[in-house]
């Protein structure tokens, strides 16, 4: 059996009754957590740059969410990844893969243009995610490799391609065909042309959109019975070579156990790379003479690409605070609600770029060889804090292993009311402050209440509270 084969049988026999209890629990956790992202990511200057450049064809398919529009289930796809990820929030592998915004735009539009019950979408759900994590562990590139270009998303239509496909009802013959079409149609990479010595980043960012749109297409291509590529993940030209990638490791795609355990949870709306420094800063925080009044400087040492890329103290876009270390500090030392990290109002605001100004980024080569001994981990990216009082005291505190990690989730049954109080926050920002205590309420109890409901019906809630 050729390992895209594989793939697909093994995509095509999940079952849901017969996963553990703990994987259950991070589906419905990780689709409460993108469709959170996408509620609030829909009111973004992205998202709606997006919807007005495109113009997505009025359709009763399938709903964008947050906007109250309805349109086809690709397309629906499509803008509902933007807006998943338009704040930074959504879910991130250590990889530094965004799967959610992927999988969860592409399989809620096909679930909900087919009428699938709850339990068929959150089995579509596993596969996605398996099969999206899988391909990206397969074919991550050296870190020398890496550095050159390398795909965000590239491989995560995939994923995009196997929940489509299972909601779609396809075998493993058809699921295999679905992953040669998926492949074909996947973006190309652009790591190496995000705009990091550019004047503003690229809007594309992680390009999470495209893939979740060629996903669906590829799984509707391959019901329709057309043939495609069934060995695309193979041999020596297979994908890893069409994805930039300098190694291939099939022996990732069929590992056992679940790549889900492996899924992060961000509790700050930025990018993953800069949630070590920010838990290293809360922890500064404990000691009341902390405060931004009374800070003189902030230095971060952390590894070298960090220090070229994050240090930007005059972010002109939301995407470029996304990545902008000074800014993620001034929010965190402000207080800033997480849903107004993003606003034009605080990325200009005097007190905002005066503390900006007082942070700077030093790269080290401790660091560098310590992140490399971690193992590359978009969880684990050491940074060390030294805060400098005005009245000449230091402070310093250090960490590498980011909030919201797989070894530092904590979740409970209750989708809303994580163990995490950073998730707490974070849900009940986002959802609380645009849909209240009631909507917040309708929303989890949707999610909570899936396995045994209808997919229609968690996205008439949806469309009422939009």
């Amino acid at each position: 059996m050729t390992t895209t084969a594989a793939l697909a049988e093994y995509v095509c026999d999940l079952d849901w009754h017969r996963l553990p209890d703990a994987i259950r629990r991070i589906t419905r956790q990780a689709l409460f957590d993108g469709l959170c992202c996408m509620i609030a990511g829909a009111e973004t200057d992205l998202a709606n740059a997006y919807r007005l450049a495109l113009a997505p064809p009025p359709h009763h398919d399938a709903l964008i969410v947050g906007a109250a529009e309805y349109t086809t289930a690709a397309a629906a796809a499509f803008h509902n990844a933007v807006a998943a990820n338009a704040l930074d929030f959504d879910d991130i592998a250590a990889s530094g893969a965004h799967p959610g915004a992927t999988v969860i735009p592409a399989a809620l539009a096909v679930a909900e243009r087919l009428k699938h019950r709850g339990v068929d979408l959150l089995i579509a759900l596993v596969a996605g995610y398996e099969a999206a994590l899988r391909v990206t562990e397969a074919i991550q590139p050296s870190p020398a490799q890496q550095a050159r270009v390398h795909g965000i998303a590239t491989s995560q239509v995939f994923g995009a391609a196997a929940a489509a496909g299972r909601l779609l009802g396809l075998g493993p013959v058809e699921m295999n065909h679905a992953f040669g079409f998926a492949a074909t149609l996947a973006p190309v990479p652009h790591g190496g042309k995000f705009g990091w010595g550019e004047a503003t980043l690229s809007w594309v960012k992680d390009n999470v959109a495209w893939p979740a749109e060629a996903g669906v297409r590829a799984a509707h291509l391959a019901a329709a019975g057309l043939p495609a590529t069934p060995n695309v993940l193979d041999g020596d030209t297979g994908f890893w070579r069409m994805a930039a990638s300098d190694q291939w490791h099939p022996e990732r795609i069929t590992a056992p156990g679940f790549q889900l355990e492996t899924l992060g949870l961000k509790p700050y709306p930025c990018s993953r790379w800069l949630h070590p420094m920010l838990d290293a800063l809360d922890i500064l925080l404990l000691d009341r003479d902390i405060t931004p009044q009374n800070i003189a400087r902030l230095e971060v040492a952390t590894t070298t690409p960090m220090a070229r890329i994050s240090a930007n103290t005059a972010p002109r876009t939301l995407v470029d605070a996304q990545y902008s270390a000074p800014h993620a500090i001034a929010m965190r030392l402000l207080g800033t609600p997480v849903d107004r990290w993003w606003w034009f109002q605080t990325r200009h605001d005097p007190t905002v770029n005066a503390l900006m100004n007082r942070v700077t980024l030093t790269a080290t080569s401790a660091m560098d060889q310590y992140f490399l001994a971690l193992g590359h981990s978009a969880h684990r990216v050491p940074a060390r804090i030294t805060v400098t009082l005005r009245n000449g005291k230091r402070r310093d505190a250090a960490t590498d292993q980011a909030s919201g990690s797989p070894e530092r989730r904590r979740l409970s049954d209750e989708v809303l009311c994580p163990r995490d109080p950073l998730l707490q926050i974070k849900y009940r920002t986002l959802v609380g402050n645009r849909l209240g205590a009631d909507g917040a309420l309708r929303l989890a109890t949707a999610v909570e209440w899936l396995e045994s409901g209808q997919v229609p019906a968690l996205m008439e809630t949806l469309f009422k509270l939009a």
